[in-house]
């Protein structure tokens, strides 16, 4: 039975939509200057009310291979500057976490981190199901090389959950060490989860 962990309480009859996670390849027409220019000369309020009317969903938005930013954000640095933190922070986010590959989850959260907004933080859920340990240490590996969020121990955690936030604390507290003594403590880790649980595969 799939397990759900999310930043944010996520309605599952929520509008979902796909999009491209590689911003840098859209093939979005670009507007014209002129436009532009027409766009940026109303009114500030008008203006964010227009952005955040066209940007912000009703629910969340699902991070898939296909995920990329809406048109809007494809227009020229000072409409980018004012669409790109309502997009990213006026919406929710969700992955998809299988056998715990969670590629596309941390490939996602790496770019958001990357664009460095200021103010609230961008909402990203993570739905997890199935028990994979390679992909795991996988996972591991990209928390250990890359300052992104990691799944932290909480008292309601299922026993799936909990082994993947030890995982996670294992690899977040040796990203100053060499990765071979992370791995080791991850081995560690997996015998005692098989000798407890024989669902998880290798």
């Amino acid at each position: 039975m799939a397990s759900k962990r999310v930043a944010e309480d996520v309605s599952e009859s929520s509008k979902r939509r796909k999009l491209d996670d590689n911003d840098e390849a859209a093939e979005f027409p670009t507007p014209s200057t002129a436009s532009s220019s027409k766009l940026m000369s109303l009114p500030p309020e008008l203006r964010i009310a227009i952005f955040e009317f066209c940007l912000c969903e009703v629910g969340p938005i699902e991070v898939t291979a296909l995920l990329k930013e809406p048109a809007l954000l494809q227009t020229d640095r000072q409409v980018r500057a004012e669409t790109r933190p309502i997009w990213y922070q006026g919406n929710e986010f969700y992955s998809d976490v299988h056998d715990c590959d969670a590629t596309l989850d941390s490939r996602f959260r790496v770019h958001v981190a990357d664009q460095k907004l200021q103010g609230p933080v961008v909402r990203i859920g993570t739905l997890m199901s199935g028990k994979c340990w390679s992909n795991l240490v996988r996972w591991c590996k990209d928390l250990w090389n890359q300052n992104v969020p990691a799944l932290a121990p909480a008292e309601d955690m299922n026993a799936e959950e909990a082994v993947i936030a030890a995982a996670h604390q294992i690899a977040t507290q040796h990203r100053k060490r060499p990765w071979a003594e992370c791995e080791e403590a991850l081995r560690i880790l997996r015998f005692v989860v098989c000798k407890l649980d024989n669902g998880w595969t290798a």
